[in-house]
């Protein structure tokens, strides 16, 4: 379930949304970033056993991707471009958008080969991917405040949300 996550994929772009562009001005210039998050996964089948994790993301250019879990079980998960590795075991391709884009709205780089975009009010936007089944997602609404990610509720294909709180952003020039 945590992992499904990771193939959350985003955007394409038909007219830049107020909060993506402030987004891009943001990590225009920027090397990488780390951030910190809090996770909580609603199944609507199970609505009142909500699951939550916490850990950090830390990224790279062109292509260091570490999505780190603490709680509730540690858990590394790590993309170089090439390969997607789980705490250091190498994963097979599973023909899934790979996790660079599927994190790409993080920093606004969003592919408009894979995904669309729509501006939702002034600090959100809506990522949707054009081929779901691929991405592992419906879609999913990005909170933007003072040019940094807040919040991402992701939409689940089996239905339920996994909302993520970003925190304590450090951008590295």
């Amino acid at each position: 379930m945590l992992l499904n996550l990771l193939f959350i994929t985003f955007v394409s772009i038909s007219g830049l949304s107020k909060p993506l562009e402030d987004l891009r001005k943001t990590f225009g210039s920027k090397k990488g970033f780390e951030v910190e998050f809090d996770q909580q996964i609603k199944q609507d089948i199970f609505p009142d056993q909500p699951e939550t994790a916490t850990g950090h993301v830390k990224f790279m250019r062109p292509h260091h991707l570490i999505w780190v879990y603490k709680t509730p079980h540690k858990r590394v998960i790590e993309y170089d471009g090439e390969v997607l590795r789980i705490d250091s075991e190498p994963v097979r391709d599973s023909g899934q958008v790979n996790l660079q884009e599927s994190f790409s709205f993080l920093w606004g780089q969003p592919n408009s080969e894979i995904f669309s975009i729509e501006t939702k009010n002034p600090s959100t936007f809506r990522v949707t991917p054009k081929n779901p089944s691929k991405a592992g997602f419906k879609f999913i609404d990005v909170s933007v405040k003072a040019g940094l990610v807040s919040n991402a509720t992701v939409k689940n294909l089996l239905e339920g949300d996994s909302v993520l709180h970003f925190r304590n952003w450090k951008l590295q020039n």
